[in-house]
C-alpha cells in the first residue's frame, strides 16, 4: 500500500522543479548564489564579443544539461532541487574555448554533475569540484580539442555580437596556440598586453585578465569568496615563478605572464574558492591555496599540461578534508578542550 503522506512523483516534481534557480521555492537558493550570478554575466557577453554567439549556445546548453541532471536525482531523490546546478553547469562552460563540440558539453556537464558531485550524496557532501571533474574528465578524454588549433577572437568594434563564430575559411581565423602553450613550444614569451585585454586564444572565461581581476574585485567587495584563498594561490604562484623563472627562464614565464594566462586568475576566484571543496578553516584556505599557487607552476613547468590550473585544484580538493581536520583538532588543543 503506498504511502498517501508521501508525494507522487509528479506533486514533488511541480513543487520541487524550477526553471530559474532564484525564484523562490523548495529549491532554496542560497543568498551567495544570487550574487555570484552577477559575475557570470560579464563573463559571458565577453566570451560573445571575443568569440561569437556560439558561445552563448554552448553555455545554454551546459545550463539545460545541468538542470536536467540535477532535476532528474531530485525526483529519484525525493529531494529539494539542487540549488548550485547552474553554477557548476556555468563555470564548466566557461573552462571550454568555443570551438569544442555540441556534445563534449552534454557529456563534461552530466560527468561533472553525476561523478563530481551526485555520488558524494548531492550538494554540500562533495569533494571535488564538480566543474572541474566534468572539465579533467573531457581534457583527458578528448584532448585533441584542447591542443593545437584556437579561435583567434574578434577584436574591435562590436566584435564577435554580430558573428555566429569565426570564419575558418579566412587565413587568420585560427590561432595555432594559446600564450603558454606557444611559450612552451618555443620558450619565448609572447607580449604581455593581448593576455591582459583577451585578444588572444584561450577558454571562454579565462582570456581576459583585467576583466577577471575587476570580477574579483566584486566578488571580494560583496565577500562571496573569501579573500585568503586567491591571495594565497596568487601569491604562492608568484613567488614560484620568480624564483623558477630565475633558474629556467626557458622553462618558466616570468611573474606577470604566469599570473596573466591559462586560466589562473579564473582558477583562483572562481575555482578555488568553491565554499564546499575547498577549506572552512582559515588556515586551511592559506595552505592550500599556496599548495595550489605552486602545484600550478611546476605542472606548467614539468607537465604536457600548458595550463595546469584546474588538475591542481583538484588535487588540493583531496586533502581538504584531513588539512581541515587537523586545524580543527590543533585548535581545540590549544583551548583545552
Amino acid at each position: 500500500m503506498a504511502d498517501a503522506t508521501k508525494p507522487s512523483l509528479a506533486d514533488h516534481a511541480r513543487g520541487s522543479l524550477h526553471a530559474l534557480p532564484f525564484f523562490r521555492g523548495r529549491t532554496k537558493p542560497l543568498p551567495l548564489h544570487a550574487k555570484f550570478s552577477w559575475a557570470f554575466l560579464p563573463l559571458a557577453l565577453t566570451s560573445v564579443y571575443l568569440f561569437g554567439w556560439r558561445c552563448a549556445f554552448l553555455l545554454a546548453l551546459a545550463y539545460a544539461v545541468g538542470w536536467v541532471t540535477a532535476a532528474a536525482f531530485s525526483i529519484v531523490r525525493r529531494r529539494p532541487m539542487d540549488p548550485s546546478f547552474w553554477i557548476t553547469a556555468l563555470l564548466f562552460g566557461l573552462t571550454l574555448p568555443a570551438h569544442v563540440p555540441w556534445w563534449l558539453v552534454v557529456i563534461g556537464v552530466a560527468v561533472g554533475q553525476l561523478f563530481g558531485k551526485e555520488v558524494f550524496g548531492g550538494f554540500g557532501r562533495n569533494v571535488f569540484n564538480p566543474a572541474l571533474v566534468g572539465r579533467a574528465f573531457v581534457t583527458i578524454s578528448f584532448p585533441t580539442y584542447f591542443a593545437g588549433y584556437w579561435w583567434k577572437p574578434f577584436w574591435g568594434g562590436i566584435g564577435g555580437f554580430a558573428r555566429w563564430a569565426p570564419d575558418l575559411t579566412a587565413a587568420d581565423a585560427v590561432t595555432t596556440a594559446t600564450p603558454l602553450a606557444a611559450f612552451k613550444g618555443s620558450g619565448v614569451q609572447g607580449p604581455l598586453g593581448p593576455m591582459l585585454w583577451g585578444d588572444t586564444g584561450g577558454a571562454m572565461g579565462e582570456t581576459a585578465a583585467v576583466l577577471l581581476v575587476l570580477l574579483g574585485i566584486y566578488l571580494l567587495a560583496r565577500k562571496i569568496v573569501n579573500w585568503r584563498t586567491p591571495l594565497a594561490v596568487l601569491g604562492a604562484a608568484s613567488l614560484a615563478a620568480l624564483v623558477l623563472h630565475f633558474l629556467w627562464p626557458g622553462f618558466v614565464p616570468d611573474v606577470p605572464f604566469t599570473l596573466a594566462g591559462g586560466g589562473l586568475l579564473f582558477g583562483a576566484l572562481f575555482f578555488a574558492t568553491d565554499p564546499v571543496s575547498a577549506p572552512a578553516t582559515n588556515g586551511g584556505r592559506w595552505l592550500m591555496g599556496a599548495l595550489i599557487g605552486v602545484l600550478v607552476v611546476i605542472i606548467r613547468a614539468a607537465s604536457s599540461f600548458s595550463g595546469g590550473v584546474f588538475f591542481a585544484i583538484l588535487f588540493a580538493n583531496t586533502f581538504t578534508p584531513l588539512v581541515d581536520s587537523l586545524i580543527k583538532e590543533r585548535q581545540k588543543r590549544k583551548r583545552g578542550v
